[in-house]
């Protein structure tokens, strides 16, 4: 397996030499305007719909609880069932055991 990443696939023809003479320029330009300076000299800009993965998790529900309070967009969240229990019914016991808050009930869809 090692052989074939050091080599590359034959259908594709990448290689890792293809990777280390990739023109990073383009990425180069967003990295440098990517600031502490630029971040808090900047303008506020508003964000879209949402996709949070790890919304479960200690700090994705707790990010989530914060965009549910202050973005007006729709937040979409990423989850597995569990053996006996359902994604739904995961996330509302889990957002219930931090807020006390129905989350269906509170915000709904």
């Amino acid at each position: 397996m090692l052989a074939k990443l050091a080599g590359g696939s034959q259908e594709s023809g990448d290689s890792f030499d293809d990777f280390a003479n990739y023109d990073y320029t383009a990425i180069h330009k967003v990295l440098e305007k990517n600031t502490l300076a630029s971040f808090l000299n900047g303008e506020r800009q508003t964000i879209g719909d949402v996709f949070l993965t790890g919304a479960v998790g200690f700090l994705g529900i707790h990010i989530l609880y914060a965009l549910l309070k202050n973005h007006s967009g729709k937040v979409y969240c990423l989850l597995r069932s569990k053996k006996d229990e359902s994604s739904l019914d995961r996330m509302k016991s889990i957002f219930f055991y931090y807020f006390e808050i129905n989350i269906i009930e509170e915000y709904g869809d």
